[in-house]
C-alpha cells in the first residue's frame, strides 16, 4: 500500500515544488524546473527507505 501511495504523493509534490520555483524566479531560469523535479523526485523516493533502516 505504501507504494500505491507513495508515488502520487512524489508527483503531486514534484509539481507544487516546480510551481514554487515559476513563482518565485524570472522566466528566464525555467530551464532548471527539469532538474528540480528530477532532484525533489529523487530525494523523496530515497528518503523514506533511510529512514526506515535508521529508525
Amino acid at each position: 500500500m505504501g507504494d500505491f501511495i507513495a508515488i502520487p504523493s512524489i508527483t503531486v509534490l514534484c509539481y507544487l515544488a516546480a510551481e514554487l520555483y515559476k513563482a518565485l524566479v524570472p522566466s528566464t531560469l525555467y530551464k532548471h524546473i527539469p532538474v528540480l523535479c528530477g532532484l525533489v523526485g529523487a530525494l523523496l523516493g530515497i528518503m523514506p527507505p533511510i529512514v526506515k533502516t535508521i529508525f
